[in-house]
């Protein structure tokens, strides 16, 4: 299937915005490509983790170079994960000056480019909070799975390339959780037992997302009160033991208000009950 591009879009794509750009439609287009999208959807809000050097390596920081070099300049509200190393205590702690130094030369480039350096997982508490509906490139297994649960916006679990990518260009391809089929729940799970204290939340997820690897589970028997810390640590733990990046709570998520508002069309695969 060939992405249909808007004028503009072609024109990132053929070079006429310089290296950087064209560089990153090409990256879009390709993952676009593999992933059957029709096209191209406009996002402003990047959350990016490429931030750290000893995740990215030195791959990242020649890229990062290279697009400074060129006069590289990010379109979206870009912020970044957490670095390596606490920048203003390294020496406190005890991290080598050497990563120190690799770490904060990264931040530095990414932040020329325009970048916000938050250095934070949770850019939901720090003021990066998206609309419901929004389109966003969010990178972070925890923060994506809040951004699409508990916020109602759209984002894939997204590598730093793409990220880098979509905050060069402003745009993301529409696939994935980008898009409404893709969102509805998948298998139903009971709870059937009283939730207190936040890391029984976690433990819940931890058992849930195992079974559900990396579909999207719908909750019920959730009280209605739940604190946002809870749900936090819920995603969390689905992201962790699976690969989940959303999932609904009836009554308490926005695209949940009953059972059958997420479950939509599906019928649940499966049924799983918890604490009988």
């Amino acid at each position: 299937m060939t992405m249909k591009l808007t004028l503009y879009e072609q024109e990132m794509l053929d070079g006429q915005y310089g290296w950087p750009v064209q560089k990153g439609m090409e990256i879009l287009y390709r993952i676009g490509e593999i992933y059957g999208a029709e096209k191209m959807l406009p996002v402003q809000n990047v959350h990016m983790v490429n931030a750290s050097v000893s995740l990215s390596g030195k791959a990242a920081v020649l890229l990062a170079e290279k697009m400074c070099s060129m006069g590289a300049k990010f379109k979206t509200n870009t912020t970044l994960n957490p670095a390596s190393v606490d920048l203003d205590c390294w020496r406190k702690i005890g991290f080598p000056e050497s990563m120190y130094k690799q770490q904060k030369h990264l931040t530095e480039l990414y932040t020329k480019m325009g970048a916000i350096p938050l250095h934070c997982c949770t850019p939901y508490l720090a003021g990066q909070v998206p609309r419901f509906g929004e389109h966003i490139c969010w990178g972070e297994s925890s923060a994506v799975i809040y951004a699409n649960s508990v916020l109602g916006a759209r984002t894939n679990r997204n590598g730093g390339p793409l990220a880098l990518s979509a905050s060069l260009t402003g745009v993301v391809p529409a696939y994935g959780y980008h898009l409404d089929e893709n969102r509805y729940g998948q298998i139903l799970i009971e709870v059937n037992t009283d939730l207190n204290e936040a890391d029984e939340y976690g433990l819940l997820g931890f058992f849930v997302g195992e079974i559900v690897t990396d579909g999207v589970p719908v909750f019920t028997g959730i009280p209605k009160n739940v604190s946002l810390d809870k749900l936090k640590m819920l995603g969390s733990a689905l992201a962790t033991s699976g690969a989940v990046a959303m999932f609904h709570v009836e009554g308490v998520t926005p695209e949940a208000p009953t059972i059958k508002d997420a479950f939509g069309p599906n019928t649940p695969e499966k049924v799983i009950r918890v604490g009988e």
